[in-house]
């Protein structure tokens, strides 16, 4: 019996020593998590405390990011965009200049009224989203019922997309154009 108790004994104190060390295990990994989190929330905050590039109004920043693509100032127009979108619109940016539709994209930013913006608020009140009529008129591939890929115009007003804009510091950035 004294075995047994001895065995026992060493069980328990073997599960208690793996619970414990699991546990430290744990909350250490949950700091360094924290962290990361916190130094990567840092290095995004000084990009932002640095950035000049940006309008006070999301209007403004429309009109300037406009401004720099009828330039054909890509790196400046990237700019107007938030940090963790950059690279995506410098991509799309890129691939637009390569396959010449840049001029396009221009004339059909041009043609959006600001006035006819409707504007929605996020609910953490720095993001603004802007509903606006895009393209006089535009040529698409859609799938009918049937499964089949049709081409198809649409007329003004037919097109809508959204813009959305958030507050960085103290200035407006694009979101998603």
């Amino acid at each position: 019996m004294k075995k047994w108790k001895k065995i026992l004994l060493l069980v328990g104190i073997f599960a208690l020593a793996f619970a414990a060390g699991n546990t430290v295990k744990y909350y250490l990994d949950l700091w360094k998590a924290d962290r990361a989190v916190k130094s990567f929330q840092s290095a995004i905050d000084a990009i932002y405390k640095n950035d000049t590039y940006g309008g006070k109004t999301p209007e403004e920043t429309f009109d300037l990011y406009l401004a720099a693509l009828k330039k054909g100032d890509l790196e400046l127009a990237r700019k107007y965009f938030v940090v963790e979108r950059r690279k995506i619109a410098t991509d799309e940016l890129l691939e637009m200049k390569t396959n010449n539709q840049m001029a396009d994209y221009i004339k059909e930013l041009g043609s959006i009224s600001k006035q006819a913006w409707v504007k929605k608020e996020g609910n953490d009140g720095i993001d603004i989203r802007y509903s606006a009529v895009r393209f006089m008129s535009k040529d698409i591939q859609a799938v009918d019922d049937s499964g089949v890929v049709v081409n198809k115009k649409l007329l003004p007003g037919e097109y809508s997309s959204t813009m959305s804009f958030k507050k960085t510091s103290n200035l407006w950035k694009l979101y998603l154009i």
